[in-house]
């Protein structure tokens, strides 16, 4: 299945397998059932999800099913979001979430094939998540565009995302924003740093400012007459130096 609007490249997604999901179909009109499990796939613009695997705590989706999307990429920071949900064949009635999966798209070398395992989460927001199963995907990332397209396309003004599902309007953007108002000011920060070593070590090599070198010398003992090494520091212009004798080995031999 393709799905999104992006123009960046693509992400090529599989998803293999569930295991260790937990019965949500006790107690319920179909008793003696089991979870019937899907994954919905949430990522920018688009929402698809697999087929339903029906009365299985241990679903295995095979390549003959609805399973793979090629996902168009608009903004490389982005996250993929995986939910697990039980079915539920009353009409009208939702889906009973099972728990969460989110990938972050750093982590990954682009025309790569990875197979991941991940802990499904129940909750969002608590800091010792309970995990409800694990969940195995195939990924892979294709740029269509250049490394430096690919690079400052963060810096582009990140587009609010919005999905309708049935009578719910859910934004599905704002992890996104936080994280490239945080990579960017990173950025910044490590832009300034590079800076301040650059001027630093320009006005170190133009105004021949000295550094320390530690030398090592024989120095013979008072009593015995042993010659140990010791070590003495020596302030040296050695970058300047080492600057001059190039530019003089350039104009010199301009040829060679």
């Amino acid at each position: 299945v393709e799905c999104g609007h992006g123009a960046l490249g693509r992400i090529y997604l599989e998803v293999l397998q569930c295991t260790g999901l937990p019965n949500l179909e006790l107690g319920g009109l179909w008793e003696g059932g089991k979870t019937d499990a899907f994954v919905s796939v949430v990522f920018e613009d688009t929402v698809v999800r697999t087929e339903v695997i029906r009365d299985c705590l241990s679903p295995v989706w095979m390549p003959w099913c609805q399973r793979a999307f090629v996902m168009q990429v608009a903004y490389p920071t982005s996250s993929i979001f995986l939910e697990v949900f039980d079915f539920d064949r009353v009409n009208g009635k939702k889906h009973d979430k099972i728990g969460h999966v989110t990938i972050n798209l750093n982590n990954f070398l682009a025309d790569a094939e990875y197979t991941l395992t991940y802990n499904i989460h129940k909750d969002h927001s608590r800091m010792q998540r309970k995990v409800v199963g694990k969940i195995q995907v195939r990924l892979r990332i294709e740029w269509m565009k250049t490394k430096r397209e690919v690079l400052i396309a963060p810096l582009a003004p990140c587009i609010n995302n919005s999905i309708n599902v049935r009578k719910a309007n859910t934004s599905c953007n704002t992890d996104d924003a936080i994280k490239y108002i945080t990579t960017w000011i990173t950025d910044v920060k490590n832009h300034c740093v590079v800076k301040w070593y650059f001027i630093y070590g320009l006005k170190r090599i133009v105004l021949w400012r000295p550094h320390p070198l530690d030398i090592p010398y024989p120095r013979p003992l008072a009593k015995s007459g042993e010659r140990r090494l010791k070590w003495k520091t020596f302030w040296f212009s050695l970058d300047s130096l080492i600057v001059y004798f190039v530019f003089i080995l350039l104009v010199e031999y301009p040829n060679k």
